[in-house]
């Protein structure tokens, strides 16, 4: 693919997903770095809506959130759910490839990032009384990016919707497992090195 065609197809994927997604398997259309590429400009957008959003639209935790801490979510929940969605799959007869599964995720992610930049402009000129426009907006980015992921998910692995559905509510659980044993493993690695710390310093006090 050109790069043009490359800058194209996620937007040809985002309205027309079942074709999309089939061609980005059968065809070998779209791929990993472009997907990269996709989830650094869904992080970009992140960071504009994260600091410029309307004083009525912002949470408690607007602005508050550093850049290195967002970056260390997205990039995180985007891991956890390919590994977790591979793993699950690879047990479920799934047809989807590693590399797959992470250019899908990617892709799905277009909606929302396209409408972080308007939505952020939109609620600093919003009034309280218009506020139900700037969730209606919010809520159908989200709506549309879940949909677009179900369908990919759905097209790469082979599946029916209701075993996608399945799968997918699966892959969450999967995500906070492997959350909380990645936790556990490092504070049992932390723990260690603090045990043999404090056994050298022994040894050097004794000797």
């Amino acid at each position: 693919m050109t790069i043009k065609e490359r800058i194209r197809y996620p937007f040809h994927v985002m309205l027309h997903p079942f074709d999309g997604f089939w061609c980005l398997k059968s065809e070998k259309k779209g791929g990993v770095k472009t997907a990269f590429v996709l989830m650094a400009l869904l992080f970009v957008t992140f960071i504009f809506r994260s600091y410029n959003t309307g004083y009525l639209a912002a949470n408690n935790m607007a602005g508050e959130v550093s850049v290195f801490q967002l970056f260390l979510v997205i990039a995180v929940a985007y891991l956890l759910f390919c590994i977790a969605n591979w793993s699950l799959t690879t047990l479920m007869n799934g047809e989807g490839r590693f590399s797959e599964i992470l250019t899908v995720t990617a892709y799905a992610m277009l909606p929302i990032m396209i409408i972080n930049i308007p939505l952020t402009l939109l609620s600093n000129v919003l009034t309280i009384g218009e506020l139900p426009f700037y969730t209606v907006f919010d809520t159908v980015g989200i709506l549309w990016a879940a949909a677009l992921l179900l369908i990919g998910c759905m097209t790469i692995h082979d599946y029916s919707m209701g075993k996608t559905i399945v799968v997918t509510l699966l892959t969450v659980v999967g995500m906070v497992i492997i959350a909380v044993l990645a936790v556990l493993f490092f504070n049992l690695i932390q723990q260690v090195c603090i045990f043999f710390l404090s056994l050298v310093k022994e040894v050097q006090f004794r000797m």
